[in-house]
């Protein structure tokens, strides 16, 4: 059996996580951010989890995308059902979870070639 290192093409790697903090490649974050397998950005609304609307979450993703994942913070919170079904009615699949664990399905997602957007507050 062969075994070796697997090498990562993606533009975006998340580094680590800790509570406050989102560590990329490059910087580190203590903000909310958006990400896709090519592109960070700053998440520019200026609003807290439990104040995401559809119309905010609806804007995050490209035509493309097949996964939406909100990481929360260090707490697990479920987005409210409406929202998660006004995305799935367009044809998005959308998860809540810790930012932890979303940093982690992210990555798997990109490693995948899954067309993914996070969003993830610290």
């Amino acid at each position: 059996m062969l075994i070796q290192k697997e090498v990562s093409h993606n533009k975006v790697t998340i580094k680590g996580y800790s509570p406050g903090v989102i560590s990329m490649q490059s910087e580190d974050y203590r903000s909310p951010i958006v990400l896709t397998s090519e592109t960070i950005s700053r998440f520019e609304n200026d609003i807290e989890f439990n104040q995401l609307s559809a119309e905010v979450l609806l804007n995050l993703v490209a035509e493309d995308t097949e996964i939406l994942i909100i990481g929360s913070g260090a707490k697990h919170q479920l987005l409210p059902v409406e929202k998660v079904k006004a995305l799935n009615d367009r044809g998005y699949a959308v998860e809540s979870m810790s930012t932890r664990n979303a940093c982690h399905t992210f990555q798997v997602l990109v490693h995948e070639y899954r067309k993914v957007v996070a969003l993830l507050f610290p």
